[in-house]
């Protein structure tokens, strides 16, 4: 990707660029930029409601990113980046796994008309 930006409520610019892999291990490396002037507009679009972001500034994040390598660090036992996933884990994933069954369920309704 050389340039994709996007504009988000809150007068937020969000800017990418790197190297987006699509492959049999989907990733992303490469740099991205976000500038809110409006973090509350934000945070109450991302959220369903602004909270105590209403008291944020306006800010600048920029950042070279590699999604995967962060995922992958916490799952290693040796990264200082790990975290012990939580007792219930297995309970965790069946109701993610759950709702994403329903809402492949509700696309394919949709798509069927």
């Amino acid at each position: 990707i050389d340039s994709l930006s996007a504009t988000l409520p809150g007068e937020t610019e969000v800017q990418i660029s790197g190297d987006l892999r699509i492959s049999d291990a989907p990733g992303f490396h490469g740099h991205a930029r976000a500038v809110s002037t409006r973090p509350a507009a934000l945070s109450a679009w991302w959220r369903g409601k602004a909270g105590s972001a209403a008291q944020l500034e306006r800010f600048t994040f920029e950042a070279d990113v590699e999604p995967n390598t962060i995922a992958r660090a916490r799952l290693d036992p040796s990264s200082p980046a790990y975290r012990t996933p939580p007792a219930n884990w297995r309970d965790i994933v069946i109701r993610l796994a759950e709702e994403r069954i329903r809402r492949m369920r509700r696309l394919v309704k949709e798509l069927r008309g």
